[in-house]
């Protein structure tokens, strides 16, 4: 009888970490609603729906930025910026919230649904069809994504005001074809997944050398002669307050 009630005990706890695994996994699974690229007529803005697109290194075949990589507040595209992708669930809370926001219409390309958008954050990867991206950054608001928002205010989706609503650039490590429907998986920590503010070799937050601590950074920041000029600031402060107390 003991033996058969550790075999039961060992079978539940063996199925229930499979729920959980499982559930994991369908937590962490969405599909392509909407795959977007600028208009044949040049317009970038919104941009128009398609059934499966063709993704490559600099980007989704047949799509074009209004802007340069190069520009001086850090312009479009690239392989940095290949991909521009969003949540459907967001879109549709803008929409419930009342703003007249049409898919397509803030420059996304891929609009994903059934993901847990807040875990979309840098350094995790996106597997879409035969495609794999990684999240580079999050994406800036725009005064052409305007229109789509109540009284033109688009930074409700930025990421610094309001964090799991922001659009994501992802940058192409396995180039393919995506199509309606395709199958999205969030690779956390898997498929070379790691996000940025968990990985020392990006960022030093968890870093365990202390050549990566916050103050070792801010030392290198500095440079020789800020480091004179504020120690020169201290002597010239001292000397003042010393000399207040002179007859």
């Amino acid at each position: 009888l003991g033996l058969k009630s550790n075999h039961l005990c060992f079978t539940l706890t063996a199925a229930e970490d499979l729920h959980t695994r499982l559930m994991g996994e369908e937590e962490r699974t969405g599909h392509v609603h909407g795959i977007y690229v600028s208009k044949a007529t040049g317009d970038t803005l919104p941009k128009v729906g398609i059934c499966e697109a063709a993704i490559t290194m600099t980007g989704i075949t047949g799509d074009h930025q209004s802007e340069p990589v190069d520009a001086k507040w850090g312009g479009h595209g690239g392989p940095l910026k290949a991909v521009l992708c969003w949540s459907f669930e967001v879109v549709e809370a803008f929409r419930v919230d009342g703003h007249p926001i049409s898919e397509g219409g803030c420059g996304e390309n891929v609009l994903i649904a059934g993901l847990d958008w807040a875990k979309v954050v840098p350094g995790v990867r996106l597997e879409i069809g035969d495609t794999l991206l990684e999240v580079t950054l999050y994406a800036r608001p725009c005064n052409r994504t305007e229109p789509n928002f109540l009284e033109g205010h688009s930074k409700v989706m930025d990421h610094q005001r309001a964090p799991g609503r922001s659009r994501v650039y992802c940058a192409v490590l396995v180039e393919g074809v995506i199509r309606l429907g395709d199958r999205v998986q969030l690779h956390t920590t898997t498929r070379g997944a790691k996000p940025y503010v968990k990985n020392s070799a990006v960022i030093w937050k968890g870093a365990s050398s202390e050549s990566d601590s916050p103050l070792r950074c801010l030392w290198n920041g500095l440079g020789w002669s800020h480091i004179v000029l504020l120690a020169v600031g201290v002597v010239l402060g001292r000397l003042s307050s010393r000399m207040r107390w002179l007859p």
